[in-house]
């Protein structure tokens, strides 16, 4: 029966609608986690016993845990973790000592691997210190993030690290197992997270070693672990947190001991102190979306008399009629970032005047685009590898080097790549901008030369100082023919 008789006819609300199209995808996404949850339990191992009592809000509760970690713990509890060898176009696992012909799994990843068992043996070594051995529930209880009591020698391992009163012991103690759950969830999702990076640096043709490895994600516990203690001490809450946060002072020291060994390699900074090397990329289109261009520019600094020189140029240019700005912007990152890696220069300083690119590096928050994701991901993984020391947003004025490749590239329609040992004309074009553009870097950098607030008028000696500066940096920067 019609519920409006009048002229027009009753028709649902778009609301409606849209509720009807959201609970289909719903129930959708809900059969198709089921299905990869329900093949996940029919191989009967630690790990799947561990993830079946992992809950997912728990993955999101554990504190100081970055995003990145929390993704891996995502993917790995949705048994959605890529296994896709695209250096090998196969399913095998990247480490040379791993079998070529079997298919990488879970179970191989995060716990047979070479790479992790040698994670997995310095993890054992730090918990080893306060009662917690090899076992057979060891795998269950590393992926359910959970310890099934009090370790056995926690209270002697600590106690010699209180400052407590008599009677505050009492209180410390009851804060063993609560510190211990904490610190548990934190390092074992730490270390599965270091697991996973260690793969994709081999994916993107890393060739460190697992002592290599091992010294990354002690760096990567030890900050971590450093930075869990400030968050929790900064609790201002009742009364509870001062024995709590003596006792997680006193656990962090004893698991970070063995850090203090001077037997464990530290990764070098830079195999030149005297220099580092500027990243500056641009990229636009014609139309956005219409046919673009991106612009990567590579520029080697003396640390002492700030010389600056062109070591690499790209001008990439793109057909496709669909490409972005933003497309073009990252892409230029890219390209940029490869040659880095390819180069190995360290330290690497990324400039770009896409303020949401920089953004989006620095802070590692995914863009919501999916066009995007892909690119940002290729950008952030070479960015880990090399450890890209910072990034700074310049305006167009001051990324004129990059944006005048870019311009060429669409202009010319043509992709072009040249060195400092082989130099072209793009070189030569792109150097009238060096000094305009390191200048500003160098002066508005954090602890830079010189930093005066806008609209602020130097005072007389500070206007000498930066113009003698200005002088000498355009007598000692060489010019590329």
């Amino acid at each position: 029966m019609q519920i409006w008789g009048g002229e027009s006819r009753w028709r649902p609300h778009r609301k409606r609608y849209y509720r009807y199209v959201a609970s289909k995808r719903r129930e959708i996404g809900v059969a198709n986690r089921d299905r990869a949850l329900s093949a996940q339990v029919k191989t009967d191992s630690g790990i799947n016993r561990g993830l079946s009592k992992l809950l997912w809000k728990d993955i999101q509760r554990i504190p100081g845990l970055n995003t990145y970690a929390t993704q891996t713990l995502f993917r790995l509890k949705a048994n959605k973790t890529p296994l896709w060898n695209r250096r090998d176009k196969s399913t095998c696992c990247p480490h040379p000592q791993c079998s070529r012909t079997s298919r990488a799994t879970s179970q191989h990843i995060f716990w047979d691997c070479p790479t992790a068992r040698t994670a997995w043996s310095s993890f054992l070594r730090r918990w080893h210190k306060v009662g917690i051995s090899a076992s057979d529930d060891l795998q269950e209880w590393v992926f359910s993030l959970e310890i099934p009591d009090t370790p056995r020698a926690a209270w002697q391992a600590i106690a010699s690290r209180l400052t407590a009163q008599d009677q505050e012991i009492n209180q410390c103690k009851d804060e063993l197992f609560p510190v211990a759950q904490l610190l548990w969830r934190f390092t074992a999702a730490t270390t599965i997270h270091c697991i996973w990076s260690a793969r994709l640096r081999r994916l993107d043709g890393g060739t460190q070693s697992d002592l290599a490895d091992s010294a990354i994600m002690g760096v990567a516990l030890h900050n971590g672990l450093r930075s869990l203690r400030r968050l929790m001490e900064d609790l201002n809450e009742p009364e509870r947190y001062t024995a709590y946060s003596r006792v997680l002072g006193a656990y962090v020291e004893t698991l970070l001991e063995p850090e203090l060994s001077p037997l464990v390699p530290c990764p070098a900074e830079s195999e030149n102190a005297n220099e580092f090397f500027l990243l500056f990329f641009d990229g636009g289109s014609r139309g956005n979306p219409g046919p673009g261009g991106s612009g990567a520019v590579v520029v080697r600094v003396q640390a002492d008399s700030h010389a600056a020189d062109i070591q690499w140029v790209a001008s990439m240019s793109y057909g496709h009629p669909r490409t972005t700005n933003n497309t073009a912007e990252y892409w230029g990152l890219v390209h940029g970032l490869r040659h880095a890696q390819e180069a190995r220069l360290q330290p690497l300083h990324v400039v770009g005047d896409s303020a949401i690119i920089i953004s989006q590096q620095r802070t590692h928050r995914p863009p919501k685009k999916k066009h995007l994701l892909q690119l940002y991901h290729k950008a952030r993984r070479i960015a880990d590898v090399i450890r890209v020391k910072s990034w700074t947003h310049h305006y167009r004025a001051f990324n004129k080097m990059a944006d005048h490749a870019a311009n060429a590239a669409m202009d010319s329609r043509t992709s072009q790549q040249a060195a400092a040992t082989h130099p072209r004309e793009i070189i030569s074009t792109v150097a009238q901008f060096l000094d305009n553009d390191v200048l500003h870097w160098l002066t508005e950098r954090p602890g830079g030369i010189m930093r005066l607030r806008p609209h602020e008028t130097p005072e007389p000696d500070q206007s000498q100082q930066l113009q003698h500066y200005i002088e000498s940096f355009a007598r000692t920067a060489p010019s590329v023919q």
